[in-house]
């Protein structure tokens, strides 16, 4: 890795399925095919940007619950809360927003779409994707879809509904508060809690689970680590003979003179003026190359 530095770009998990159950091959509608590649993205927004972080969050909570001698206040776990809840906030955010780029995908888009469309996602689809007793397919599909040949609009409309409801205050919040400073928060009657925002990561992907089992045949698994990632916290993280210890650390710059500090930010004045001259995008691209 590239000075050192070990960065995870994805989801450290594997994706398992009942494929056993599933015909491999099965022919989709166009709109269908899109649903399921919808669903793909969903799933690692859900799993990875809300589940997997929660563990890493919580797990955090516990250390520092189990031991006395760092549970105590401190602005790292001010500046650690923060950025969990900024950053799982918005990414429920993400899923329940429908009014949005016609390019951007949503949990809650494709429940409207399917709402708007529920005949593609017919009992007769269901016995194409997957291969077992028509009797058993006939009751998993009248448990997640209704009793019809179809799904029915209204149970999709209540999981919008219920979707919607719980992730209110939490939108509002990320709305108001993290992605712009409005001057509704004023109106905001109680700031989202903990037990909200855990209870609306629950449900999502409860529904992830029951569209990806009529889309796909494939009840996806809540993201597990599989690694004992704890490990960076048995070894000090600034060693006691550290020459460090008296100056702000960075994982990519280390302490800078005002000298220095000058002649950066000189480079960087010039970067910009001339990237001006370049046009905007070509500035957004060389503005910190010098950093």
């Amino acid at each position: 890795m590239e000075g050192g530095h070990h960065i995870l770009i994805g989801p450290p998990w594997t994706k398992t399925s009942s494929a056993s159950s599933v015909r491999e091959g099965t022919p989709v509608n166009q709109k269908i095919a899109k649903w399921r590649r919808w669903l793909d993205d969903i799933e690692k927004q859900i799993c990875w940007d809300l589940l997997f972080k929660r563990k890493i969050f919580w797990q955090v909570q516990e250390i520092i619950r189990r031991n006395p001698k760092i549970n105590k206040p401190n602005e790292f776990y001010e500046f650690l809360g923060r950025v969990y809840v900024d950053s799982a906030v918005m990414s429920v955010r993400r899923q329940v927003k429908i009014k949005i780029q016609k390019d951007s995908i949503s949990l809650a888009r494709l429940l409207k779409e399917i709402h708007d469309e529920p005949k593609l996602l017919s009992k007769a689809y269901f016995f194409e994707i997957y291969d077992l007793e028509p009797e058993v397919i006939e009751k998993v599909f009248a448990e997640y879809a209704g009793p019809g040949e179809y799904i029915d609009p209204n149970l999709v409309q209540s999981d919008l509904d219920q979707l919607r409801a719980k992730s209110r205050n939490l939108e509002r919040y990320a709305d108001w508060y993290i992605a712009h400073s409005d001057r509704r928060r004023r109106k905001m009657q109680q700031i989202p809690t903990f037990k909200e925002l855990d209870d609306c990561i629950d449900f999502l992907f409860e529904l992830l689970n029951k569209y990806s089992v009529l889309l796909t045949g494939v009840n996806r698994p809540e993201p597990s680590i599989p690694h004992k990632w704890t490990v960076i916290f048995e070894i000090p993280w600034i060693p006691s003979d550290s020459s460090q210890t008296n100056h702000p650390i960075g994982p990519h710059r280390s302490w800078c003179p005002i000298k220095e500090t000058a002649q950066i930010l000189g480079m960087f004045v010039s970067t910009v003026k001339r990237c001006i001259k370049q046009g905007f995008l070509k500035l957004r691209r060389n503005a910190w190359k010098h950093f």
